[in-house]
């Protein structure tokens, strides 16, 4: 399999801590990241923009939800 390079740029905080995820379960931080897009289970962008429309809209009717 070819691979090829992606960049993030993350706070120094987020990469310590993806660090520390992935070393806790014995992987680099490239597969725990990738395991994590999978496990994201999108598989496109019309799915994320969905799914954050959805979000946004389940966010404003919380409120309105609440007892009393």
């Amino acid at each position: 399999m070819k691979t090829q390079r992606v960049t993030l740029l993350v706070s120094q905080e987020d990469k310590q801590r993806f660090k520390s995820l992935a070393e806790d379960r014995g992987l680099s931080t490239s597969e725990l990241v990738r395991q994590a897009v999978d496990a994201y289970g999108v598989s496109s962008i019309n799915e994320t923009r969905e799914l954050a429309a959805l979000t946004k809209q389940l966010r404003n009717a919380l409120p309105a939800m609440s007892p009393g």
